[in-house]
C-alpha cells in the first residue's frame, strides 16, 4: 500500500517494543504470566484485539502513520516462547503468502519489519464471520486455520486475517 507511511519514531518504537517482548517471552514464565506481562507493557494506545499462541494483535495509534486506505490498521508482533520463532515465522509467512498472490480474499499486509519482528496489516471487523469456505475455494496459499478468530470483513469483502501457518 503506498499511500501508508510510519513514521520515523513509530518504526523505532515498533523495533523497541518487538525487543522488550521478545525478551519477556524468553524469561520461562508460565504462558498465562507472560500473557499477562505482555499486556501490561504495551502502550495504552494500542489496544489488544488478539493474543494467540505465537503472536499478538494490536491496534496501531494513528499518531504512528501518515495516509493509508483503511480507518485503522493492526500490529502483529511475535510473543514465541522457549526460543522458538513460530511467531516470527508467521509473520514472514503471511508476508510472502501476500506479496505471492495479492488475494482479495486475505487481509493485505500493508509493511512489516525485519525478519518478522512485526506486521502491519488493515483492522477487520471481526464481529462479522464470513463463512470459511468462500475464503478457502478462492485462494491457492494453502490456509489450513479458518476459525472464526483467523477471518472477518474488509471492505465488504469475507478475508482471512491470519494465514501465517
Amino acid at each position: 500500500e503506498t499511500s501508508f507511511q510510519l513514521t520515523d519514531k513509530a518504526v523505532a518504537k515498533l523495533e523497541r517494543l518487538a525487543d522488550n517482548l521478545w525478551e519477556e517471552t524468553q524469561t520461562g514464565k508460565r504462558a498465562d504470566e507472560q500473557k499477562t506481562e505482555i499486556k501490561r507493557m504495551l502502550p495504552v494506545s494500542m489496544d489488544t484485539i488478539g493474543f494467540g499462541k505465537s503472536r499478538v494483535a494490536v491496534v496501531l495509534p494513528a499518531k504512528m502513520y501518515r495516509g493509508g486506505k483503511y480507518e485503522e490498521y493492526v500490529v502483529k508482533f511475535p510473543v514465541d516462547t522457549n526460543d522458538s520463532h513460530e511467531g516470527r515465522g508467521q509473520n514472514i509467512v503471511e508476508r510472502e503468502r501476500w506479496c505471492e498472490s495479492r488475494s482479495h480474499y486475505l487481509a493485505p499486509v500493508t509493511v512489516a519489519g525485519e525478519d518478522g519482528r512485526w506486521l502491519i496489516q488493515p483492522k477487520a471487523d471481526m464481529t462479522r464471520s464470513p463463512n470459511s469456505q468462500e475464503i478457502f475455494e478462492n485462494t491457492n496459499v494453502g490456509l489450513t486455520d479458518l476459525h472464526t478468530g483467523n477471518r472477518g470483513v474488509l471492505n465488504g469483502q469475507a478475508v482471512a486475517v491470519d494465514y501465517g501457518l
